[in-house]
């Protein structure tokens, strides 16, 4: 079984494709739950039609919604699920309270340690 659980960069994008599948272990199962775009999408397909891995399974795609034409809709072998691991209520309450506390760090104490774009933000307003 190959699992995936990385994050999506230069460096991780299709990192499993056509090669990599040729060179797996025929009956292997191909898990991705980390984001789309690391699994080539179309060398998946393709591997499951042509019964170089057993199965696959995927929660997040290179576009989503998930395109009408595909090729993963009608490869077999596959389950297809939405990604939903956020989508909890537990999930949804803390994320909330994480913004909440990063946006009152930045406005009273100008802590901006938590923005991922403080860069282009200052860029935006004239500040840098």
């Amino acid at each position: 079984m190959v699992t995936l659980h990385v994050p999506l960069s230069d460096e991780t994008r299709r990192i499993i494709g056509a090669a990599e599948f040729e060179t797996m272990k025929k009956g292997v199962f191909v898990i991705n739950v980390s984001r789309g775009g690391v699994v080539d999408e179309n060398a998946l397909a393709r591997a499951l039609v042509e019964g170089k891995i057993a199965g696959a399974a995927l929660d997040v795609y290179e576009s989503e919604p998930l395109p009408v034409d595909s090729p993963l809709l009608s490869a077999p072998n596959l389950v297809l699920t939405p990604h939903l691991g956020a989508s909890t209520k537990e999930a949804q309450v803390q994320v909330a309270l994480e913004v909440a506390a990063g946006m009152r760090a930045a406005l009273a104490y100008g802590d901006m340690s938590t923005a991922i774009n403080a860069a282009e933000i200052a860029r935006a307003a004239g500040l840098s």
